[in-house]
């Protein structure tokens, strides 16, 4: 027997039933928001958590990975003053690259790849490589990310996944998706 009583069968019922609940977006226990909010968060490594799974690189591609995360992706969000009040820079920081939003047709998964600096005094960015940050809720460390260029939000589209575990994708979602549809966990790491 384990602990609590149940059975070995009981606990992997359990588990399973967890991992399910992610994939159809069962949230998670939050963490405790950071004190200082979003200014504590810049210019130092982050993870991103997408609908209660850690967000990861896949050939050039943002997706939620719900099993087998040996390494989640690490960022720094960067604050771009130059281009307006709360527009931030999402850079991987290994310097791959950084999140740049789907220009309108296209596939609307997020994708990672170099930024594309416009030659100015200071660093300037195309608008689909720039994103506003503001905090999703009072409850935990839970922001939405707004293409600047686009203004729709990043997150998950649950309506278009399958119940399987594999990755799924983190995209711009349609403009009539609300704000706290939209929330994605920002932690230092």
């Amino acid at each position: 027997m384990a602990a609590g009583g149940l059975g070995r069968r009981g606990v992997l019922k359990g588990t399973m039933a967890g991992l399910a609940g992610l994939a159809v977006r069962a949230p998670l226990a939050a963490r405790a928001a950071s004190p200082g909010g979003l200014r504590d968060l810049t210019d130092r490594p982050v993870t991103l958590t997408v609908g209660g799974a850690p967000a990861v690189v896949i050939r050039g591609r943002l997706y939620a990975k719900l099993l087998d995360v040996p390494e989640t992706a690490r960022w720094i969000i960067r604050r771009q003053p130059d281009e307006g009040q709360d527009v931030y820079t999402v850079e991987s920081e290994r310097g791959e690259g950084g999140l740049v939003a789907p220009v309108d047709g296209e596939d609307q998964q997020l994708t990672v790849q170099p930024l594309a600096v416009l030659p100015a005094l200071s660093p300037r960015f195309t608008p689909n490589e720039l994103w506003r940050l503001a905090p999703a809720d009072d409850q935990g460390p839970g922001f939405t990310l707004q293409s600047w260029s686009t203004g729709r939000y990043a997150g998950r589209q649950y309506w278009a996944e399958d119940r399987s575990l594999n990755p799924k994708k983190v995209a711009v979602l349609p403009r009539e998706v609300s704000r706290e549809d939209a929330r994605i966990d920002i932690t230092a790491v």
